[in-house]
C-alpha cells in the first residue's frame, strides 16, 4: 500500500510538472498555440477515463477546458472530426465505440493513446500499423532519442539541449512497427530495444 501511495504522488507531482513544462514551452515557442489551447471548448477535446493514466490531470492544471467520458459510454457519444480525442491506459473500449473511435479518425478526427491502448483500441480499430509485441516491460525509466526535431508536439515540450527520459511503468507495451512504410516513429529508445526487442516510443500515422 505505502509503494502504492508512492507511486501515485510519484504520478501526481510528474503531471503537474509536465503542465508546467508544457506551457513554459509554449509561451516561449508559439504563445499563439497557448492561447488557443487555454480558450478552447470542452467540447473540443474529449478523455476517455483510464486506471493507470490520468491526462486529464495534465489538461486540468493546464486550464484546458475537455469533457471526460467512461469508456462504456464512447459508443454513445457523438464525435466531430474538428475534435481531440485521448484515450488513457488500458484503453478498454467496447467494439461499437471502437467502430466509432474509427470513423472519427477516418473523418478526419485526432486520436492520442497511451500504453495499453495500443492492444485494446489501435490493434483492433486499426490494424495493420502498430502492435504490441507480447514482451512487458518493467518498472524503471531509460533514456530516448527524438528522431524528429521538427515535429510540432514535441518542438512544444523539448528544448534543443534536453536530455529526454521516459518512465516505463511495470507492464509497459512495447510498440512494433507493421507496417514501416505509414508509421512515422518520433521518440525511440536504444534502452527499450535491447531489453524488450522493439525501440519505438511515440509514434504517429495518418
Amino acid at each position: 500500500m505505502n509503494d502504492k501511495k508512492h507511486k501515485n504522488g510519484a504520478m501526481k507531482d510528474a503531471y503537474k510538472i509536465a503542465q508546467e513544462l508544457l506551457k513554459d514551452r509554449l509561451k516561449e515557442v508559439n504563445p499563439e498555440a497557448l492561447e488557443e489551447i487555454t480558450s478552447t471548448d470542452g467540447a473540443d477535446v474529449l478523455v476517455v477515463q483510464g486506471t493507470y493514466d490520468f491526462i486529464e490531470q495534465v489538461l486540468s492544471l493546464a486550464g484546458v477546458p475537455f469533457k471526460l467520458v467512461s469508456p462504456q459510454s464512447l459508443s454513445r457519444t457523438q464525435l466531430r472530426p474538428d475534435q481531440i480525442v485521448f484515450i488513457n491506459c488500458p484503453g478498454e473500449v467496447e467494439p461499437a465505440g471502437l467502430r466509432r473511435l474509427e470513423r472519427f479518425v477516418f473523418s478526419g478526427g485526432f486520436l492520442f493513446t497511451t500504453d495499453w491502448a495500443l492492444k485494446h483500441v489501435l490493434e483492433k480499430a486499426f490494424p495493420g500499423y502498430v502492435k504490441y509485441n507480447q514482451k512487458p516491460t518493467t518498472d524503471e525509466v531509460v533514456r530516448v532519442e527524438v528522431l524528429d526535431v521538427e515535429d510540432p508536439f514535441l518542438k512544444s515540450i523539448l528544448g534543443p539541449n534536453d536530455d529526454p527520459q521516459w518512465w516505463l511503468e511495470g507492464s509497459s507495451y512495447p510498440i512494433q512497427i507493421v507496417d514501416g512504410a505509414k508509421v512515422h516513429v518520433l521518440v525511440s529508445s536504444k534502452e527499450i530495444k535491447d531489453k524488450y526487442g522493439e525501440s519505438p516510443v511515440f509514434v504517429t500515422f495518418d
